[in-house]
């Protein structure tokens, strides 16, 4: 067993972390549009803190909670793979890199919890949002969504990895688990799918204003979800309608089932046989995931995000007394001045045309008299020589 490393150059050396999980790290950051900046968080999964390093650089917490067994499952993980390199991996190594990583952020209160979660003795107060990436098998899954939920502050933001909507895939449980904790009526998607990402919310905490649903309406309903998605996670269409074309995924036959695995891609330029760079090839935005079937009696309406993505949701809020009003007359004063200033251009066009119109028909008069005073003029004869 060789010595353990002296510094996290040398832990990387020792023991490399897998290529495409490192490439995979930046097709991960989407999801942190959805949180809020500052507060306190906290990551159950920890591992060799790849992952906590960009919580801490985006998210900018107050206090953070880093959740791991590492050494209580023994010297090692107990499993072979590249995560662990073969199990060569001492889970001291892990626990150790994932202070180093995190150790410039010295501004943070950071708390190392040796624990198996859920640990809820181990924090002091409701968190603002929490990462899951622990367990990847379906019943251990939903009962840590249940034990994150306890914990976080009623406008915490409960998200995390490995959403798979393929039947066959390894973390398909963590897929089925999250929509069944959403199908139990307290929670609603925000966002799920590209490099397996996930965001849930609380259905009550973003309930819009009277205002909000006597002003917008219909632009407060859920979003949906296409097809192909909707199927994978068992919703009837009863359930869910679907939009646009039904039975035909975005992706094609080659994608169907897979839901939104295809978006994390990224899209590649177009060339045509000579070798000339045509159009660039364009990426869509993800499909919202699926929602859960209603219970009876149907849980209120929650605030939906547009269906711009990345788009952070922010709450309904009642306008000031008169703010309508003046919103209104400062709008009529714009319209005003914008046609004023339309008129104004239209009038000066005009006079600038009539001007050159004017100068050109005296250029031609004059040219015409001079080309005919030209022709009546005598010619004068040249000397004849003698």
């Amino acid at each position: 067993m060789p010595p353990p490393p002296r510094s996290l150059a040398e832990s990387d050396r020792l023991y490399p972390f897998p290529a495409f999980e490192l490439r995979r790290l930046p097709d991960r950051l989407w999801i942190l549009e959805y949180v809020a900046r500052g507060g306190v968080g906290a990551e159950v999964g920890v591992f060799r803190g790849h992952f906590s390093e960009q919580l801490l650089e985006h998210l900018e917490p107050r206090k953070a909670y880093f959740v791991d067994p590492w050494r209580l499952t023994g010297a090692h993980f107990g499993f072979k793979g590249p995560y662990t390199n073969d199990d060569t991996l001492p889970t001291a190594v892990a626990y150790q890199d994932a202070q180093w990583r995190t150790q410039r952020f010295e501004h943070v209160d950071r708390r190392f919890v040796e624990a198996r979660f859920p640990c809820p003795e181990r924090f002091d107060e409701p968190l603002d949002w929490l990462y899951l990436d622990a367990s990847h098998k379906y019943q251990e899954t939903l009962a840590e969504l249940e034990a994150a939920a306890a914990l976080l502050a009623p406008r915490g933001i409960l998200f995390g990895d490995d959403w798979a909507p393929n039947p066959d895939g390894v973390h398909h449980g963590v897929f089925q688990a999250v929509n069944e904790f959403v199908r139990r009526g307290e929670w609603d998607f925000i966002a799920a799918g590209p490099a397996g990402q996930w965001a849930l919310r609380r259905r009550a905490a973003w309930e819009p204003s009277a205002h909000a649903r006597q002003q917008h309406g219909a632009r407060l309903a859920p979003p949906v979800a296409s097809g192909a998605v909707r199927r994978a996670a068992g919703a009837t269409d009863a359930a869910v309608p679907a939009p646009g074309r039904p039975g035909k995924h975005p992706l094609g036959k080659k994608k169907a089932g897979m839901g939104l695995a295809g978006h994390d891609r990224p899209a590649k330029d177009k060339t045509n046989k000579q070798g000339k760079p045509g159009k660039p090839g364009k990426r869509r935005p993800p499909d919202f995931p699926p929602l859960a079937p209603r219970t009876d009696p149907a849980p209120p309406t929650s605030f939906a995000a547009p269906l711009a993505w990345p788009f952070v949701a922010s709450p309904a809020q009642e306008p000031a007394p008169g703010e309508v009003e003046k919103s209104a007359a400062v709008k009529t004063a714009r319209s005003k001045t914008a046609t004023g200033k339309t008129v104004t251009k239209t009038a000066a066009t005009k006079t600038a045309a009539t001007k050159a119109a004017t100068t050109k028909a005296a250029t031609t008069k004059t040219a015409t008299v001079k080309t005919a005073a030209s022709k009546t003029a005598p010619r004068k004869r040249a000397p004849s020589r003698a």
